[in-house]
């Protein structure tokens, strides 16, 4: 049976016909951190329909800088992820200081977001909350969250029910704690008629497979995994060799002026890490510092110029996508109709070429040209995934994150009780008339 017939599958900005409909349908506000913790990112969506069958509509995009001092606190977490060494005017202050003044800001753009939509918040029926933490470990099984964002406050201060701490009950499973928001992607980036690709090129690179299709079989198919490093490398090789001088390269402008160097390109893609099979997933992206290192005393020895760096550094991308659509994608780069693109690396120009090249030029299309802006994906998705809670549907997936099940992620906090019962209907009336054995156990 085809569980998911009639779900649109293009972005927002490519469902506009729906905007209007007269199923008024429900609401509901994603908030997501950017990766340097520099901003707060939030989305509105009016959902009609319920489950897989879902449609997202009439999206507002808001935004929120997060103050210097609370990066700061953020930066040196490191010292606060550790509860036994807490102390009272110290580390555990700095924890509990942070903690509130997010949860004031992450409330802010809760009305922000009601405000720019002129919808009121008693009409939204829950907030999804994936906000900053502290991690700590690296292999499955190993890892611990530490959620830096208190949910409560949140539903005390707007009332509105809230889902969050999404990784937790993936890590109780046995798996990574992510990739999480793969399933909430491919249901907004899908395409029942075509297989996509989504390469999200930050400062490091995941790739997202979205199946063709709405069945079981297709959701079982999906996967999503960290390639290697990406845009960081870039920019911090920039940085060090010119001694501060040029922190960047927009667009790829230096390094499509250079030569490949084989001899460290080889050198890179050596490491076993890009050979390793998925799960594999780390919470802040690859790091690139140890290939930076030695790299770095490579090219003083040897007289290597920037361009020629940048240029190897861009080609080392490309060729680490390609080796993982190749070994780890069934059918290869053949099962590809289309990639699609976010993240900075959207600008660099010559690294999008040289993505299509190795990959056989197949279409590929920058998310920002599809109406996302930076940021956008990552809050709808968390939408997504406070309505996949409310609806029981398991965003963690073992060949995601290495779980050894299926689970529904997220912890529910109740708000106010007028919008704490109208949240209890709306479960009520999505609760499945039956079970199978298998969910029931």
């Amino acid at each position: 049976m085809q569980m998911f017939e009639g779900l649109p599958a293009e972005p927002f900005a490519e469902r506009s016909r729906y905007v209007g409909s007269t199923d008024a349908g429900h609401k509901l506000i994603g908030i997501c951190v950017g990766r340097q913790c520099d901003e707060l990112v939030g989305s509105l969506s009016t959902v009609s329909g319920n489950k897989l069958a879902a449609t997202y509509q009439n999206v507002v995009t808001e935004r929120l800088k997060i103050p210097e001092s609370l990066r700061k606190i953020y930066a040196n977490g490191s010292s606060i992820a550790q509860p036994s060494e807490w102390e009272a005017g110290s580390e555990y202050s700095q924890y509990s200081f942070f903690v509130r003044e997010i949860s004031v800001l992450q409330a802010d753009l809760i009305r922000k977001l009601c405000r720019t939509a002129k919808v009121p918040v008693d009409d939204v029926l829950a907030v999804g909350l994936l906000g900053p933490g502290l991690w700590s470990g690296s292999g499955i099984g190993t890892r611990s969250y530490l959620e830096l964002c208190d949910p409560s406050q949140i539903a005390e201060n707007c009332g509105c029910n809230v889902v969050g701490n999404f990784a937790e009950r993936d890590l109780a499973a046995g798996g990574l704690g992510g990739p999480i928001n793969a399933v909430p992607q491919w249901l907004l980036l899908g395409k029942p008629e075509k297989t996509r690709v989504l390469l999200d090129v930050g400062r490091s690179v995941r790739l997202t497979l979205l199946p063709g299709g709405r069945t079981e079989e297709h959701l079982n198919s999906l996967l999503a995994f960290d390639v290697g490093p990406g845009t960081a490398l870039l920019d911090r090789l920039s940085l060090r060799l010119s001694e501060g001088r040029i922190p960047s390269d927009p667009g790829g402008t230096l390094a499509v002026q250079g030569t490949k160097i084989q001899e460290l390109l080889d050198r890179w893609l050596a490491e076993p890490y890009f050979h390793e099979a998925p799960p594999r997933w780390q919470p802040c992206g690859v790091c690139a510092d140890e290939a930076l290192e030695s790299t770095v005393r490579m090219a003083i020895d040897a007289g290597w110029s920037i361009r020629d760096l940048l240029c190897t550094a861009t080609h080392f991308i490309a060729r680490c996508i390609a080796i993982a659509v190749h070994n780890y994608i069934p059918g290869g780069v053949n099962r590809i109709d289309e990639l699609l693109v976010s993240g900075v690396g959207q600008s660099n120009g010559m690294l999008l070429a040289e993505i299509r090249f190795q990959l056989e030029q197949r279409p590929l299309t920058r998310l920002i040209d599809l109406g996302w802006s930076q940021g956008q994906l990552e809050a709808a998705s968390t939408a997504v995934l406070a309505g996949m809670h409310l609806d029981r549907i398991s965003a963690s997936r073992p060949a995601i994150s290495g779980a050894h099940a299926p689970r529904v992620v997220g912890q529910l906090t109740p708000g106010s009780p007028a919008r704490w019962g109208r949240l209890i209907q709306y479960m009520h009336r999505m609760a499945p008339t039956h079970l199978s054995l298998r969910n029931a156990i």
